[in-house]
Parts: C-alpha cells; structure tokens; sequence
C-alpha cells in the first residue's frame, strides 16, 4: 500500500503499520490480518498498539447516517428470533409475500436474508465435532453470504 493511502492519525500513527505489525504478534486469525480495523476491540490498547483515544479518534472519522432498515424487512427479520434450528426452517419454508412475483429490484435483500438463512442453518444443524478443513474451504463455505450480497451490483466483484 502506498503511504499516501494510509490513515495517519492526529497522534502520527499510521493505522495499516500498526496494525501489520500488530498482526505479525497474533498467531491465531485475527481481524487485521485483513486490514480490518474494529475500534471497540481491546486488545488493541491491552496490547499497545493504539491508546483509547486513538480508538475514539477512528471510531467518530467520517460517521455517516446509514439510514433505518425498511420496515418490511425489518419485520422478516424478526420472525426469525426463535431458538431451534427446527423453528428457524419452518419460518424459512413458510411462504413469504415477497416471493410472489419475485423482483430482484424490490426484493433483493429478502431473497438474499433466505438464501443466506438457508446456508446457516444447515451450518447450525452440523455443530458437532469440527473436522480439519484448509483455509480455503472455510472461505467458501462461511463467507459465501458476503460475495452474494453484491450480486445485484453490476460494478462489483469479489476476489477469494
């Protein structure tokens, strides 16, 4: 990454190094070994590499009004507060109104909430024990959800 593409801070520090170096001290996965930066994470004051206020400082940058959920997908979501893997696919099998006449345009994220729910269930249902899987299994399978989030954007792709 090029210096001038890197946050510096009001302090001096320059958020990709510390967090590149602070990944070089983390031996199991960790967010900022992608670059991903989340400020209410402690370990990052615990271990040094930033202050609480360079916390606040990347917490407060640039905030912007994402808006409200819409109302009718708010309420999809709802149904599916239940605490069985058997009631969270009767809600998922039941038929939506959304499904009638299906628009990508206008229900787009309710078939993508569907798809999505489909996939953590079945994911739900298989807790038992964990076999060794590669790394790359383990994108494909827990992060498919991510790269179909973008699949009504023409501009958009996703690399793995």
């Amino acid at each position: 990454m090029q210096p001038n593409q890197m946050w510096t801070l009001s302090t001096g520090k320059v958020v990709e190094k510390q967090l590149f170096e602070y990944g070089l001290t983390q031996g199991d996965e960790h967010l900022c070994h992608s670059f991903i930066m989340d400020p209410r994470d402690q370990s990052y004051v615990q271990d040094g590499v930033f202050t609480e206020e360079e916390l606040q400082e990347m917490a407060t940058f640039h905030l912007s009004d994402t808006g409200s959920l819409p109302i009718r997908l708010k309420n999809y979501l709802k149904k599916f507060d239940v605490d069985t893997v058997q009631k969270f696919r009767a809600v998922l099998y039941a038929p939506q109104p959304w499904q009638n006449d299906f628009n990508p345009a206008t229900s787009f994220e309710f078939d993508w909430i569907h798809q999505t729910f489909l996939h953590f269930a079945r994911l739900w249902e298989n807790t038992g024990p964990k076999r060794e899987y590669r790394n790359s299994w383990d994108s494909n399978r827990d992060w498919k959800f991510i790269r179909d989030i973008f699949d009504n954007l023409p501009f958009a792709g996703f690399i793995m």
